[in-house]
């Protein structure tokens, strides 16, 4: 999300992974000491999700990270910092006018929330008590490193975890459909044609960088599954297709990914590729929690001793190095 002005009047866009930009009108972020002025010169990493409130849809923009805040670049900061700056100057006003006027706030074409982020070893409590709690669907959790700056792209010192069922890959589809040869065709002309309702070969493809796709397998499909498929009445052809491995092995369809223009590339499938076979399960890191927090607890002392002072609330996971990092699709 950019903040921003044009001819003295409050701008907000959110930017999308093409790097297209959409106008959000009637949203406003007011400045700590006066509601009716504006941040200006901002950029906030979040995402947008549908929740599910008492039945009905509605759409949240959560926050995650602060790279800029009234022309001020944060990427070196900590990310301790960068929320504690998000929060206190951005969020906190943000909230206060949506409690000081409930009836003006309704014109907003959905709410910002800074996305609720617990410590490392506190797994129990994200699995058991918050996760349930969520109105969105979420796939997994993220370790980000507390004390490194901002990245751009993939991050090698951020870990994700997936359940072993959610760990995906997206691929290019391509069709390829047989061809019929009629026996009682009155000429050659009319004998042979492309049977476009039969189950086709589903090739997948990987993304080599540049234009350059390269066949790397092919997608299951049961018959039940295409039937479905060509109910969307859509074009299926070379669209990006988010795949997962069923119990033998075998890539099965599991949504198109309208957002993007290339499926993952190749170095991207290989390390979510080694990360299924070497996959920690939920049990295993909940297993791990006392240890996390010991080395969690070791690192804090030792950031004290440095700094006089303890600071901060979220830290990598010392023993998760099977974890492995994809590219947050």
């Amino acid at each position: 999300m950019f903040l921003t002005s044009e001819y003295e009047e409050e701008r907000v866009f959110l930017i999308t992974r093409k790097n297209e930009y959409f106008w959000v009108p009637d949203l406003h972020f007011p400045l700590r000491d006066a509601m009716d002025r504006f941040h200006e010169g901002c950029l906030l990493d979040g995402e947008l999700v549908k929740e599910n409130i008492d039945g009905r849809e509605e759409i949240r923009y959560l926050v995650f990270d602060c790279l800029a805040l009234d022309g001020r670049i944060l990427i070196s900061r900590s990310l301790d910092k960068r929320l504690g700056i998000l929060r206190k100057d951005l969020y906190e006003p943000y909230r206060d006018l949506c409690n000081r006027f409930p009836e003006d706030i309704k014109m907003f074409p959905f709410m910002i929330v800074v996305k609720p982020m617990e410590l490392s070893y506190g797994l129990q409590k994200v699995f058991y008590e918050l996760i349930p709690r969520l109105k969105h669907v979420s796939d997994g959790l993220i370790f980000t490193a507390r004390e490194r700056g901002y990245v751009f792209g993939t991050d090698e010192h951020i870990l994700k975890w997936k359940p072993i069922e959610e760990n995906t890959v997206d691929f290019q589809l391509v069709l390829e459909f047989a061809i019929y040869t009629d026996p009682d065709a009155e000429s050659k002309e009319d004998a042979s044609y492309t049977d476009y309702d039969s189950k086709p070969t589903c090739h997948l493809y990987a993304w080599h960088g540049g234009q350059v796709h390269k066949p790397y397998g092919k997608l299951f499909l049961t018959d039940e599954e295409w039937e479905k498929l060509k109910q969307l009445n859509e074009p299926l052809d070379e669209r990006v297709i988010e795949c997962y491995q069923d119990s033998e092995g075998r890539w099965r369809y599991l949504r198109f990914r309208g957002d993007k223009d290339t499926g993952n590339h190749i170095s991207v499938v290989e390390k979510v590729l080694e990360s299924i076979k070497d996959a920690v399960s939920k049990e295993e890191l909940l297993a791990a929690c006392s240890t996390i927090r010991d080395r969690w607890k070791e690192r804090e002392k030792i950031r004290s001793k440095r700094n006089g002072s303890v600071s901060g609330v979220n830290d990598m996971p010392g023993p998760l190095k099977r974890i492995k990092t994809d590219d947050w699709k």
